[in-house]
């Protein structure tokens, strides 16, 4: 839809909604009033209108605009008006906040301001052409971040100034940008959704080549979508799509139908049959006719079981699959030799991004090379070269934030360095969601983490690449050799890793010393869970079969006393897994977790200031409603002669961060809140009341350079992550160790704000007595067992703890 279709379309359901609905005062006058509102061109016009219109403040206006937002987000086309959906929304939110007297124009300018939209990265000609070529010359070096950054910047920028066919070329770059982060195949949680943004690229493009009347864009944009239909699409959907491709050039969607057909046999000999016939016709794509020939020769390679060529047309899991996989032809050393060499090339690709969220999606995408390969060297050269393989594709992101927090503090870009008041918009959007809980709230939420996402990011990318100029590249993950001298006579490490084994590092060496199966562990955490937390009991047989597989195999071969490090994998990050089973690791050895190799190694030689003198900070019930966090401060404070502590309305956000970074002991006692689909902004809510939040994200803390040696997170949540497909575990813990923290404690789920405290108590006393962490949360949770009342494993399990203590 163009801007005057949209107008119309607003009008018209303006008026249809209005009329609909009987009990609407004002009928067609608030209608015309909203449709006006919605089409405002930007905030400052939105707020203007609804200042000198008081029908636009009405309940009646606000009640119609929800009603058009659900016709939109719930009506039959739903995707194709994504557009205006968002357009409801937005004019929703600024809506509600006018009319309760927290924004104004004057308001509005003073965030545009703040948040101005920031510049690319620089370039000779600052042309919108340029700025696309520039974004071009940014993917073509492979450094994915800073093309999407550019393109996505050049492509608004030519929207705004109607350069349709540069948008056009803007939007397909951006295609081909994801295209290198999104699996081609569908492989269930390794799907992702990144075909979701290649889709939208492409079909952003096309609407651009058809109004700049560029034929030869338009086929390619048309081709764009339908390669991502044929693996993800609906068969409806990508029916439209051919059609439409079939008007602009017959012989390409004649080959493109043919393909779709083969890719959905059902059996061996029409899928071999479909793709030969499309092989030795590819020559109906014109100048793409080698790129799809080589890719079906390939596919039809693996599939008759021949050596396959590898090559730029094959995706990355295919290639593995092919290379390493299923039928690898050639010696073991050529195996190797290709394994190491598709290792290299994803390591690059890592080497080059500034963003965590695109070192995920890498790791995400070249899943399969780093665990076929880890497979291939655990049968042919053993235990510490399968490790190295495995720890190639292992949190790159958090590696990467130990990087990335140099540069923002060397750039002077610390969040206590803020001059805005707080709270943002986006966390009064928080605010309106924890005290209104329903679907439009939530939705409203999703929607600004969303946007805010892409803001951070252009921030952060073209912030960090100036910076990068002149500093050095982060470093790549550490292999084991060089972590086995770090560690004591009585340290180990057990990794559990992608690829189904049980490994153990000491000072001597690496050994596999059990074998699991990843794809069971969801299912029996789950269950284990349930039964640790009090929601059921039918997880008892779960945790016996955890106990006897992950773990009786490393009680065998540790000596009590010992430190012992784990690196879980997948879903073993939610259990505590030193409190399973009949004899508990927990009881006779210092359990922490540690998100990879590599970080422990960091943490176990990273400089930090040591003061004789311990300082302790503590913040705590921000918003009143924990009081047994006040007294649970107070407690632990009066053990240090070196404390700080405030409570309630005593805090402010930026006194708080800052004094945060200078703590040695760090103690947040406050509400965690966790959002599964945006895990970079789950949150610490220090303080402010719940409409009106202060919140610690977690992306704040890449800016944070903190030398506490211990960190204590007493919030629901605040030890939940989400782990990622391709091994990148997301959560506080992580953040916090990748700050600088030594040593983080944090809960695996929701306890009981009594419990807590009682434990804290305990916690402390015999932490300022022994300076040893594991021996004193031992303590306090022995302690707890031994009460009556929490004896039950949901009160004193959860606490978990991370890092190097």
């Amino acid at each position: 839809m163009n801007q005057q279709q949209i107008v119309a379309f607003l009008t018209r359901l303006a008026h249809q909604t209005s009329r609909q609905n009987g009990a609407l005062a004002g009928g067609d006058d608030v209608a015309h009033a909203v449709a006006a509102l919605v089409v405002a061109p930007d905030a400052e016009a939105k707020v203007a209108l609804i200042e000198r219109d008081p029908m636009l403040r009405t309940d009646q206006a606000e009640w119609l605009l929800a009603r058009m937002a659900d016709h939109v987000q719930t009506g039959p086309m739903t995707e194709q008006l994504s557009d205006i959906s968002e357009y409801l929304h937005n004019t929703h939110t600024i809506m509600q906040s006018v009319r309760a007297g927290k924004l104004d124009v004057a308001e509005v300018r003073r965030i545009k301001q703040q948040y101005p939209v920031p510049d690319s990265p620089s370039s000779e000609d600052d042309s919108v052409r340029g700025q696309e070529q520039k974004g071009r010359q940014f993917l073509e070096e492979g450094r994915l971040d800073l093309a999407e950054a550019t393109l996505s910047l050049a492509a608004e920028a030519a929207r705004a100034a109607g350069e349709r066919e540069v948008e056009g070329d803007a939007e397909i770059a951006l295609f081909r940008v994801w295209s290198e982060l999104a699996p081609e195949e569908g492989h269930g949680r390794l799907e992702g959704q990144g075909w979701r943004r290649m889709l939208a690229h492409a079909r952003r493009a096309e609407a651009a080549y058809r109004a700049a009347g560029d034929s030869i864009g338009l086929g390619n944009a048309l081709v764009a979508m339908t390669t991502v239909l044929v693996d993800h699409g609906e068969p409806v959907a990508l029916d439209s799509v051919l059609d439409r491709l079939e008007e602009h050039c017959e012989p390409v969607a004649r080959w493109w139908r043919r393909y779709a057909r083969t890719k959905t046999a059902r059996d061996h000999a029409t899928l071999v049959d479909g793709l030969r016939w499309c092989r030795d016709n590819a020559d109906l794509l014109g100048e793409n006719a080698d790129f799809y020939s080589q890719m079906c020769e390939s596919k039809l390679a693996f599939f008759e079981s021949r050596p396959v060529t590898v090559g730029r047309h094959m995706s990355p899991e295919f290639t593995a699959l092919a290379s390493l996989g299923l039928n690898p032809s050639g010696s073991d050393d050529e195996l190797i030799e290709r394994g190491e060499e598709l290792v290299r090339a994803a390591g690059e690709l890592h080497r080059r991004t500034l963003t965590q969220r695109v070192h995920r999606q890498i790791s995400m995408t070249h899943y399969f090379t780093y665990l076929l390969h880890a497979k291939n060297l655990q049968r042919i050269r053993g235990a510490e070269a399968a490790v190295d393989a495995l720890e190639a594709g292992t949190n790159r992101a958090l590696l990467a934030q130990v990087w990335a927090r140099e540069l923002w503090v060397g750039a002077a870009q610390q969040p206590w360095a803020r001059t805005e008041p707080r709270p943002t918009q986006l966390e009064r959007l928080l605010g309106r969601y924890l005290t209104d809980r329903t679907p439009g709230s939530h939705s409203l939420l999703m929607t600004a983490f969303g946007k805010e996402l892409t803001r951070r990011e252009r921030q952060e990318t073209t912030l960090l690449d100036q910076q990068r100029r002149t500093s050095h590249a982060a470093a790549g993950p550490l292999p084991v050799a060089q972590l086995r001298p770090l560690l004591q006579e009585e340290d180990a490490v057990v990794v559990y890793g992608a690829n189904g084994s049980v490994y153990l590092i000491t000072r001597n060496g690496c050994e596999r010393i059990a074998e699991f199966q990843p794809d069971k562990n969801t299912a029996l955490v789950k269950a284990g869970l349930s039964a640790m937390t009090g929601a059921g009991s039918e997880g008892t047989s779960a945790l016996r079969q955890i106990a006897d597989v992950l773990l009786a195999p490393v009680l065998d071969r540790v000596s009590a006393g010992a430190r012992l490090y784990l690196v879980p994998h997948d879903s073993l990050w939610h259990l505590p897994l030193g409190h399973i089973g009949d004899e508990p690791l927990a009881d006779s050895v210092a359990i922490s977790y540690v998100p990879s190799l590599t970080l422990l190694a960091w943490q176990l030689t990273a400089p930090r200031l040591e003061r004789t003198l311990k300082r302790f900070v503590g913040f705590g019930d921000g918003d009143g409603t924990l009081p047994h966090a006040r007294q649970e401060l107070a407690a632990a404070a009066a053990l240090w002669s070196d404390s700080m502590v405030r409570t309630g309305k005593d805090m402010q956000f930026n006194p708080v961060v800052a004094n945060m970074a200078d703590a040695d002991i760090l103690h947040l006692a406050c509400h965690g809140l966790y959002f599964p689909t945006h895990p970079d902004f789950s949150a610490l809510h220090l303080c402010g009341p719940p409409q009106e939040p202060e919140v610690l994200w977690y992306s704040d803390l890449t800016r944070i350079k903190m030398n506490a040696e211990l960190v204590v997170l007493a919030s629901c949540h605040a030890g939940t992550g989400s782990v990622l497909p391709g091994s990148e575990y997301v959560g506080f813990p992580g953040a916090f160790l990748s700050a600088g923290a030594r040593t983080v404690i944090a809960p695996l789920w929701a306890v009981d704000d009594h419990s807590t405290e009682s434990l804290m108590g305990h916690f402390y006393r015999a932490y300022a007595s022994t300076k040893s962490v594991a021996g004193a949360l031992r303590t306090a949770q022995h302690a707890l067992r031994a009460d009556p009342e929490t004896s039950h494993p949901r009160h004193w399990a959860a606490f978990q703890i991370f890092g190097a203590p």
